[in-house]
Parts: structure tokens; sequence; C-alpha cells
């Protein structure tokens, strides 16, 4: 399944393989990893010439919504041999994993890909994915070489997970959804990945050895950027002091030890979203905005999923001018419908309901 990863997501403009993508495949696919099992990769093979042709995976993980916390799905390196492809080698893997997940009781499937592509397969463009600001290097400028140093970095260990669980908790308790990181999952990322594949974890601590960081960069730069996927901080430190710090970080280890091309890197990408406390601290400097794309996300009972999340719509209607109120609202999605029940300011019932659009209007329609 490597070998064939490796094929498909060769690099661009040449058909040498992608030993990166060999790397990550083999990873989940030979090494112990937190949640994956048997189960979870399927594969194509051509009989006659005894090779694969196709194969995938999915990757078990536990989302919250709020505090909801609930079972989640992620398909993964989808791939398909050239020559074999439009004869329904990835529908009848994506039907057969679908099967499974909703199986092990999944709330929802969620995988990241090509634009129009999992539409395909029952997949909505649906939550944020990515997008970021962009800063030329040298726009946050460089501690100064000649003062005492607050701050300094490194690689992150399994030692540090009281201070990353402590710093994560902090700064995803008001995002909507969140992956729920067992220890397990921790050490996973830290440690238990083959050489150089994945993320690189790194911490941010004081001159005293305290940890008030933690930052998440890819071990590859390409097109003359490097990326940086989380920078959080425990409260108490400052953004607009401690970026430099992450900065030159990102530098050094683009400069001597990404995996890439010889382009030279000219731009840091801090791709963390729509919002951060970061972009606000260096307003001037984050002035090239990238937009985000967007995870496709799969849920194969939409009035099931809402009624799981009715604590949530309780909490935000009383926090809403609508608190108190009592009703009911009809939601029309074309191919499924649903009924919601309030009573007194609390969701009572969610049912599905058909709208026949000849004889009553709904009171929302998606899309």
């Amino acid at each position: 399944m490597g070998e064939l990863s490796a094929i498909v997501f060769h690099i661009p403009d040449s058909d040498q393989p992608n030993e990166r993508v060999h790397r990550w495949a083999s990873d989940l696919c030979g090494r112990p990893h937190p949640t994956m099992c048997e189960g979870c990769v399927t594969v194509v093979e051509d009989t006659r010439a005894k090779r694969l042709v196709s194969s995938m995976c999915l990757v078990p993980q536990t989302w919250c919504c709020e505090d909801l916390a609930f079972p989640v799905s992620r398909p993964e390196i989808v791939v398909t041999r050239e020559d074999c492809r439009r004869r329904g080698f990835v529908r009848a893997q994506f039907e057969a994993f679908h099967a499974w997940s909703e199986g092990r009781g999944d709330r929802m499937q969620a995988i990241t890909g090509i634009p129009w592509y999992y539409r395909q397969f029952g997949y909505e463009l649906a939550l944020d994915l990515g997008g970021g600001r962009r800063t030329p290097i040298g726009a946050i400028p460089a501690p100064d070489a000649k003062a005492e140093r607050p701050y300094r970095t490194r690689r992150a260990t399994a030692n540090d997970l009281p201070a990353l669980r402590a710093i994560y908790e902090h700064n995803t308790r008001d995002l909507l959804y969140t992956l729920q990181y067992e220890d397990a999952i921790w050490r996973y990322d830290i440690d238990g990945r083959s050489p150089d594949t994945g993320v690189a974890s790194n911490v941010v601590e004081t001159a005293d050895g305290e940890v008030v960081g933690w930052f998440v960069h890819p071990f590859w730069k390409w097109a003359g950027r490097m990326h940086c996927y989380t920078f959080w901080l425990l409260p108490g430190h400052s953004y607009r002091a401690v970026a430099p710090y992450v900065a030159e970080a990102l530098h050094h280890f683009a400069e001597h030890d990404a995996q890439g091309n010889d382009e030279p890197v000219k731009t840091q990408f801090w791709e963390l979203g729509e919002q951060h406390p970061h972009y606000d601290a260096y307003a001037r400097e984050m002035a090239d905005t990238v937009p985000p794309f967007a995870w496709y996300i799969r849920v194969p009972d939409i009035p099931g999923f809402v009624d799981f999340l009715r604590p949530v719509l309780d909490r935000r209607l009383e926090q809403s001018p609508f608190a108190g109120h009592t009703g009911t609202v009809t939601i029309n999605g074309f191919t499924w419908g649903m009924r919601l029940t309030i009573d007194r300011g609390r969701v009572t019932a969610v049912a599905p309901h058909m709208i026949d659009v000849s004889k009553e209007a709904a009171d929302a329609d998606f899309p």
C-alpha cells in the first residue's frame, strides 16, 4: 500500500514516487497506531498481474462539539492507479467503509481532499479547513541577539504531555469542534511515527524550563513556504513576545532540516485558521490573508445527529434572542428533512420530516 500510494501521489511534474506519502501510508498500516485496526484498510488487487490497483484506509477519531464527544471516522490516502480509474473501485471501498463506520456507531465521516470529488459519495463541504496568514521571512523580527532570551524552543517529548494537554484544553475550550486528544494520540504524534513523517510537535519554554507554548510544523517545505499548523500559548504569555522565537525556529528548520527541493524559503505560512490571536498581535505584518478551504463531511443520519446535539442547542437558545421560545422549526434538505420541537427554550424532540413543497413551506431550506 505504501508503494502504491507513493506512485499515485508522485512528485509533481515528475514520475518520482513520493517517499513522504510512502512512509505515511506504511506507518498507518504497519506500525502500532492508537486507533486503527486490521479492518481499517481496504485494497483492490489485480489477481492476474498480482499487484494492488486501489486502496484506502479509515482512521477512527473522537471529536467533540463543545462538551459532547462522538466517534468519527476519517477516510485517508484514497488512491487508484491511473490506468485503473473509473471502474468503481473507490466507490466500492467507500460503501464498505461507510457500513463499517456506521456499524461502530460513528456519527459522521470526515475527509480532506480535492474539490468536488467526494460529493459523489455523500460528502458535503462544511467545516472550515486551514486558511491563515502569510508573512515574508523577516516580517516578524528575530529576537535581539544581544539581549537575554526569555523564551526558547525545542522538540516536544512525552514528558511534556501534561503541559501540552493544558495548552490544548485552554485554547480549544471556546471552539465549536475539536479533536479529543488521548495520551496515546499525543505519544503517537510525538514519537510513534517513522522519523521525519507527519508533523513535528515543538514546545516553547521559558528560560527556567517551564513549557508555556506549543507549535506544530511539517517536516517538509514546498513552493518557497514553511508552514505552521498550530501555535498556542498558555495565558499570561504574549504572542507579540513569543512569536519571534517561533518564527526563528521555523526559519532555522526550513534552512537546515526540512525536506523538499532546494528552492529557498521566502515565506512563512501561519495556517492557523481564519482567526487567531497571533494575527492580532502582528496585524500589520499579517495582511496577506489565505481563505480557508473546507472539510468534506458526511452525516448519514442528520436528524439523529441534531438530536444528539440537543444540549448544545439548548445552551445556544438560552444565550439568544429566542430564550424561552416555544414552537417548531422545519428544515428541508430536499433529500432529507426534520422538525425540531421547542418548549420554553428547550429542544424536546428532533424527528425526520420530509417536506412536500407543494403543500407546505419549510422554515429553512438547505442548501
